[in-house]
């Protein structure tokens, strides 16, 4: 995919893939609205509902056991007492894998440094550590024209939008 969507996190130019911060952003609106975990998975998508399933395998370290939640065996048959919700089950965020700790969803700041083209890494903006360990590229807000004409040069569509952004990271929108 190459389109992009960006926006500003504080005194960061936040940029990510438009269809994740779709995703996410759904994701977000779903959490407050979903009764059960259907609901969830009206609200999101199938896709998404099974890539936090095996989120919650991986944190569980039975990421193995993946494939058999896919066709819909029993893991308690591979590991006593292990049960995935189900669609009718009610819906958790304490289930969401480090939702309590704000952890849930991905930080675009973060991963950016994973598939930001290397003609852009080195001249728009630099890697700064956080506190936990973590390193997020920053993009002073000055600089953004010149980075949208390098992703555009680069043929990526680049539009601003900064609602879905803060919403697929997991912040208050402002209101309309």
């Amino acid at each position: 995919m190459k389109e992009l969507v960006y926006g500003m996190i504080e005194d960061n130019v936040v940029i990510a893939f438009k269809h994740q911060a779709i995703q996410y952003a759904s994701i977000s609106d779903a959490i407050p609205r979903s009764k059960n975990w259907a609901d969830f998975i009206r609200l999101t998508s199938q896709e998404t509902y099974e890539e936090v399933m095996y989120r919650i395998l991986e944190v569980l370290e039975y990421d193995q056991l993946f494939p058999h939640f896919l066709m819909g065996e029993s893991l308690s048959n591979y590991v006593p007492g292990l049960v995935l919700p189900l669609p009718e089950d009610e819906f958790s965020v304490e289930l969401l894998p480090g939702f309590e700790d704000g952890d849930f969803f991905p930080r675009f700041e973060e991963e950016i440094l994973s598939w930001l083209p290397e003609e852009i890494f080195q001249e728009m903006g630099k890697v700064e550590e956080l506190e936990n360990d973590a390193f997020r590229y920053r993009i002073m807000p000055d600089s953004i024209q010149l980075v949208i004409q390098s992703f555009e040069s680069l043929g990526f569509s680049v539009e601003e939008d900064t609602s879905l952004i803060l919403k697929a990271q997991g912040h208050e929108t402002p209101a309309a």
